[in-house]
């Protein structure tokens, strides 16, 4: 039987629950679960991005109650290598729009990363569907329906520091476009989103793009951005996020 989790206490602003902050409160724990504990973000990212939801207030103290648990016995169920490559490796940039936003930078990742707002806010977007019943993760794969048809779409790459930097990807399944959204902090109340496109590297159709197809995604970008801008203000920020 597992041994119960062990309730720690510490200065933890929500949040603030990464690998650092584990390392900090347990000394160095194993280098296994240290291993595992790193595999698991990579595989559902979604416990890096909402962990502080596992937290809880001490009435009395203030102080934010949380629990850890040893991670050794899962690493028997974690295969060396449980996703296939899903980045594109050989691609270009061929198109980029950024706007500013008066929000946090959480609100505007929760707000464009969610992607059952999508439709909301992404020009050409009727709805995406979920086809894996998994949480939230790199790998999930998701049907995106638009004025052009179907495509099936998977999230490919995540990168989460609130502080500064918050990158997620998205790619097609034939790896041929890629999407990357940048976000970037500039103070607690503006952030800097960054819409990349990318295709696969090939000198006649990175030709073709920018003659026939570059200026019109830009300005289709740039005006899903302002309807973000709107959207955004609809938003309230869950308090577990």
């Amino acid at each position: 039987m597992a041994a119960l989790p062990r309730p720690l206490r510490g200065p933890l602003r929500r949040g603030e629950l990464n690998a650092a902050t584990l390392y900090r409160l347990l000394g160095q724990p194993p280098a296994d679960d240290v291993r595992v504990y790193r595999r698991l973000l990579e595989i559902n990212p979604l416990l890096l991005a909402s962990a502080n939801a596992t937290l809880g207030m001490d009435s009395e103290s203030g102080d934010i109650v949380f629990y850890y648990t040893q991670l050794t016995p899962l690493k028997q169920d974690l295969s060396p290598n449980p996703l296939p490559p899903i980045e594109m490796k050989n691609k270009t940039k061929v198109a980029s729009v950024s706007k500013e936003f008066t929000t946090d930078i959480k609100t505007l990742f929760y707000t464009s990363g969610h992607f059952e707002f999508r439709n909301q806010w992404l020009e050409g977007v009727k709805k995406i569907e979920q086809l894996d019943h998994l949480l939230p993760a790199v790998g999930m794969r998701l049907k995106y329906t638009t004025d052009e048809g179907e495509k099936i779409i998977y999230s490919s790459s995540f990168y989460y520091d609130p502080a500064s930097k918050i990158i997620f990807s998205e790619t097609d399944e034939n790896k041929k476009s890629a999407t990357y959204f940048v976000l970037e902090k500039i103070n607690d109340h503006k952030t800097k989103l960054t819409v990349d496109y990318y295709i696969a590297r090939n000198l006649l159709a990175q030709a073709m793009f920018k003659l026939s197809v570059k200026k019109k995604m830009e300005a289709k970008l740039q005006r899903s951005l302002v309807n973000l801008e709107s959207f955004i203000k609809e938003i309230r920020l869950p308090v577990e996020f």
